[in-house]
């Protein structure tokens, strides 16, 4: 895969992260949601967490993504 591929990767990965975190701040509260609704939430939101990090980390090597943050 080339560099653009790459970048248009994690172009989408940012996009599915900002859908995540919507998704979750939209609830506010997790209490009022049953135990199997809230761990499916936690987990989300602890996975993109890492994503992320991931594409912070990414970002920092040089020719990274250019101009798609």
């Amino acid at each position: 895969m080339d560099q653009v591929g790459r970048d248009n990767n994690i172009r989408g990965l940012l996009e599915e992260i900002t859908d995540i975190y919507s998704l979750v701040t939209r609830y506010g509260s997790l209490d009022d949601l049953d135990d199997a609704r809230r761990k499916i939430l936690q987990d989300l939101a602890l996975q993109t967490v890492d994503c992320a990090y991931f594409v912070r980390d990414q970002a920092e090597v040089r020719n990274f993504c250019k101009g798609c943050i």
